[in-house]
C-alpha cells in the first residue's frame, strides 16, 4: 500500500478539512480504508453536512515515482479532480468531486468525492447472479462512456500529456532498459510494436486505464468510471484495445471485458461518437497493451531501479510474477490474427 499520512494524523486533521471544504460538523463516522491500489490510499466514510449524513470517498495520492517514465506522468490530485469534472460535463459517469485538498489541510495531496454504490471486483461482476442483468449491457455502456471521454474538449484539460504510440513505445522501452533483466519474449514484443506503429492520428482525451477494476458496476450496469490518473491525449482506439486485453477478462469468455463482442463494442461506439472504429488499430493497441502490462508487472516486481532490496511490497511482488501471462496472450493474439 502507498506510504501516506498515518492513521492518527488522518483522524486528527480530517474533521477540520471537512469543515473547511464542505461545512461538515463533528467527526466523520464509519471510516473504512479500501484495500487495493498501488498509488493511492482510499477511505470511505460518512460526514454530517447540513444536518444530513452523506457517504463520501477520500483519496490521497502518493508522490510520482521518479524512476518510472509512465508513473512520472501520472496526474496530480488536482488534475485528477479536473479531468473527472470535465468527464461529468460530457455525461460520462465519473465521480462527483466535492473538494480538492489544500496544503493547509495537512493530509497531503488528494480529493473528496461522493460515494457511488456498486462493485469493482471483476470476478464477482462476471460471475455473481446479482449482476446477471448488468453483464449483457456492459459492453455497450462502456462504448458509450468511451465515446464521451474521447469527446472531452482538450482545451478544458490542457495539463494532459500528449502520448501517441511512438512516445509510449519510447517510455516502455526506457522502463525495460532501466531494469537488469532480459526477457526474449518481451524484447520480441517491443520490436513487434515498433515495427507496427500506426501512422500519426488525431489525439483525443483518453482514460488510459479503462477496464474492469476501474469501473463501478451495479445491478443495472456501469455506474461510474474511476481511476483517471493515467488520462492523457492519445489515440482513442487505445482505450478500446485496452478494454479487450485478455488480462482484464478475468476468465470471462468474451473479448470485451469478458462479457461482450468486439463488433458490438465498435458498433455502439461509432454510433455514440460519430467516429469510425479502425479494427486493425484497435488490435495494435490490444497487442501493445499486452506488452505494456508485461512491463508494468516486471517493473512492479523488481521495484524502482536503485531501490533497496526488500522494499517491494507483497502486492507488487505478486503482480510481478505474472509477467509471462500477457506475453503468452500477445503471442496467442498475433497467431489468431495470422490464421
Amino acid at each position: 500500500m502507498p506510504a501516506l499520512v498515518d492513521p492518527a494524523t488522518l483522524t486528527a486533521r480530517l474533521p477540520a478539512a471537512l469543515s473547511r471544504h464542505l461545512g461538515a460538523t463533528g467527526a466523520p463516522q464509519n471510516m473504512q480504508r479500501v484495500t487495493g491500489g498501488a498509488t493511492k490510499g482510499t477511505w470511505i466514510f460518512e460526514a454530517n453536512i447540513d444536518g444530513q449524513w452523506q457517504r463520501l470517498v477520500l483519496q490521497l495520492t502518493t508522490a510520482r515515482a521518479g524512476g518510472d517514465p509512465v508513473q512520472a506522468t501520472r496526474l496530480t490530485a488536482e488534475h485528477d479532480a479536473q479531468i473527472m469534472k470535465a468527464a461529468r460535463a460530457q455525461r460520462v459517469p465519473a465521480p462527483e468531486v466535492c473538494a480538492v485538498l489544500l496544503e493547509d489541510d495537512g493530509l497531503g495531496p488528494g480529493h473528496i468525492t461522493r460515494w457511488v454504490a456498486g462493485e469493482t471486483l471483476a470476478p464477482k461482476i462476471l460471475r455473481d447472479p446479482a449482476f446477471a442483468l448488468a453483464r449483457p449491457q456492459l459492453a455497450a455502456q462502456c462504448a458509450q462512456a468511451l465515446a464521451g471521454i474521447h469527446s472531452i474538449p482538450a482545451s478544458t484539460v490542457e495539463f494532459l500529456t500528449a502520448m501517441d504510440a511512438y512516445s509510449q513505445w519510447q517510455r516502455y522501452r526506457t522502463m525495460v532498459d532501466r531494469q537488469s533483466v532480459e526477457i526474449p519474449a518481451l524484447e520480441w514484443g517491443l520490436r513487434w510494436v515498433y515495427d507496427h506503429l500506426p501512422a500519426p492520428q488525431t489525439l483525443t482525451v483518453v482514460h488510459g486505464d479503462f477496464r474492469l477494476g476501474n469501473l463501478i458496476i451495479n445491478e443495472r450496469g456501469l455506474a461510474c468510471v474511476i481511476d483517471w490518473e493515467l488520462a492523457a491525449l492519445g489515440d482513442p482506439m487505445q482505450d478500446l484495445g485496452w478494454l479487450c486485453l485478455k488480462t482484464w477478462r478475468f476468465g470471462g469468455p468474451q473479448p470485451v471485458a469478458g462479457v461482450g463482442l468486439r463488433e458490438s463494442l465498435y458498433q455502439v461506439y461509432q454510433h455514440a461518437s460519430g467516429v469510425a472504429v479502425d479494427a486493425q488499430r484497435v488490435r495494435f493497441w490490444e497487442a501493445f497493451g499486452h506488452v505494456k502490462w508485461a512491463i508494468m508487472c516486471l517493473s512492479m516486481g523488481l521495484g524502482t531501479p536503485g531501490s533497496a532490496p526488500g522494499t517491494v511490497g507483497l502486492e507488487h511482488s505478486v503482480i510481478g510474477r505474472r509477467v509471462e501471462e500477457p506475453l503468452w496472450d500477445l503471442l496467442q493474439l498475433l497467431e489468431d490474427q495470422s490464421s
